[in-house]
């Protein structure tokens, strides 16, 4: 067998009680503080329960399945409480067991790790490389798990600042049209506040009526309740689109050239999401933990107005450079988009 012993033991099916000995010793020595009394080896001298070296092969596997069998049995008679540590471990270590290749690469990564520890940067880039190989699969509910964690995290640290709600700490309140209209909905069918049958009536019959004459009801929704300055990029943003679909009789380019818009303007999106939530949080963090003094750093206009410099003149610049910025971003996603080859239409590679 090549290879370091405790990936092939978990490769091969041949030896299933080696395997579930293995199973022990890695449960031993990654999730158990507690050890009995340490025996302390010489150096050159063998250890007292180690396989001779002389031994035949069959004999010294038969030793490693004995030693991981009786490390196993110790393990399972420790019985432990809803409140320990021990007890919350051995539930993890099921949880990240019951896929064969996830575990399979996790005791590679656990049999490499002791030479890697040291450099952080290695340990980081043999744990990515592992655990994205074919066909591996991270435990059920991680990926939930985590984005419960961000989305949680994101919510608080947006309620702190810029907040939902216009207070004393939050005089310009995060617009959230969608959130503050479903809050309104539920409160008054809650019985907090007066139910508008006459405008979700009125909203029934638009609804309908555009509907009829082959406009979608939430497009015209979406325009109807979201601010001025979203639906404005928004509509540019159809503009170019129909200019990218143009130009051409070939439906298998168009549609290609409609899927690369898709997914540049939905990591546009994420980016400026990314960042919003970013920039609120570097401001709560300064608020909370530095004392206000990172963001007045970065408060480029603030700045300048503190130097002198007239807000009027200030405001109009930074109006136009925004204009010209946004400009040249709508052409450089139209050509980019012009672009795309055929094959992006049927699921290729983005280039």
């Amino acid at each position: 067998m090549d290879g370091p012993w405790p990936y092939n033991l978990c490769c091969c099916s041949q030896y299933p009680q080696a395997l579930w000995a293995f199973h022990g010793i890695a449960a031993m020595a990654l999730f158990t503080r507690r050890t009995a009394k340490r025996v302390v080896v010489q150096p050159g001298v063998p250890h007292p329960t180690a396989p001779s070296a002389s031994a035949p092969p069959g004999q010294r596997e038969a030793r490693i399945v004995e030693l991981g069998s009786e490390l196993l049995e110790r393990a399972r008679k420790h019985k432990s409480g809803l409140l320990s540590r021990a007890f919350w471990s051995d539930k993890l270590m099921d949880w990240a067991m019951k896929d064969h290749q996830f575990k399979v690469q996790l005791f590679r990564f656990v049999d490499c790790f002791p030479v890697i520890r040291h450099d952080p940067d290695l340990v980081h880039e043999i744990l990515v490389d592992y655990l994205s190989q074919p066909g591996v699969k991270l435990p059920t509910g991680f990926g939930s798990l985590v984005s419960a964690v961000f989305v949680c995290g994101t919510i608080m640290v947006l309620a702190y600042k810029p907040g939902y709600v216009a207070g004393p700490d939050t005089a310009t309140p995060l617009a959230a049209p969608q959130a503050n209209m479903m809050a309104s909905a539920l409160e008054s069918f809650l019985g907090t506040g007066a139910v508008p049958w006459l405008l979700y009536g009125i909203g029934v019959v638009v609804a309908l009526t555009v509907n009829l004459v082959g406009v979608s009801p939430l497009a015209f929704g979406l325009g109807m309740y979201l601010p001025m300055y979203v639906n404005t990029p928004i509509l540019i943003g159809a503009l170019v689109s129909t200019l990218v679909k143009k130009g051409g009789k070939d439906e298998k380019l168009a549609k290609a050239r409609s899927n690369k818009g898709i997914l540049i303007a939905s990591g546009l999106i994420a980016g400026g999401a990314i960042m919003e939530v970013l920039v609120n949080f570097t401001g709560a963090l300064d608020d909370l933990v530095f004392g206000k003094t990172i963001m007045p750093l970065l408060d480029m206009s603030g700045r300048m107005l503190d130097g002198g410099m007239d807000p009027e003149g200030l405001a109009r610049t930074q109006n136009w450079l925004g204009l010209i910025l946004f400009l040249a971003l709508c052409v450089f996603v139209y050509f980019d988009c012009r672009r795309a080859k055929p094959e992006l239409a049927e699921g290729g590679e983005l280039h």
